[in-house]
């Protein structure tokens, strides 16, 4: 994607889109005949009077987030057994951005994020959280009930998406809450959630 394409939409293959799309139709099914949650990121700083200028590029990262994170810390068999994560709803009144992806791989996902994210925000604010015992501290403090297998997990998680450089980027957008839903999506937004904030 080049510039004018990502700000204007010049030169975008209209076509080839929507043949992918009508390619990837298995993945609509195999999202279909699994069991999802809902992941919600709450950013801050949007003016309601602008357009959202970084959703493709919010939209994106976390696809690719996501999909790096399930090659790089998911065994075989699990990476191709798990789906990708899917945008189900943008609230442009309270710049939440919510996604859907199994339990598993977005359980993974939303506590690596919102660590490495809270790592990001100590760091951006001069501190230092480079040794292993204090990651462990912040995965503890953001899912308490986690096992040693858990937090192996985990930390594996946080590494991979905390040596991210745009983990800094999506601090600086104003990323400030991240939740996961304790139920299965069942076409309803849920109520109960986990919940990972920003020290105000």
């Amino acid at each position: 994607m080049d510039f004018y394409e990502y700000w204007i939409g010049r030169d975008i293959d209209l076509e080839n889109i929507w043949e992918i799309f009508d390619e990837g139709k298995g993945y609509i099914e195999k999202y279909k005949a699994r069991e999802a949650y809902m992941l919600r990121l709450h950013f801050d700083g949007y003016s309601s009077d602008l357009p959202l200028f970084d959703h493709e590029a919010i939209l994106k990262t976390i696809k690719g987030l996501f999909h790096d994170l399930k090659k790089e810390c998911l065994t075989e068999s699990e990476y191709d057994h798990f789906g990708p994560i899917f945008l189900y709803d943008v609230n442009r009144g309270s710049s939440i951005l919510t996604f859907l992806a199994e339990l598993k791989p977005l359980v993974m996902f939303a506590l690596g994020l919102a660590a490495a994210i809270l790592w990001k925000w100590e760091e951006l604010e001069g501190k230092n959280l480079d040794n292993l015992s204090k990651k462990i501290d912040i995965i503890k403090k953001l899912y308490p009930h986690a096992s040693d297998l858990d937090v192996q997990n985990f930390i594996k998680a946080l590494t991979f998406i905390g040596r991210n450089k745009v983990i800094e980027r999506l601090a600086q957008q104003g990323l400030k809450k991240i939740e996961v839903s304790k139920s299965i999506f069942k076409g309803k937004k849920t109520r109960k959630w986990l919940k990972f904030n920003k020290k105000e």
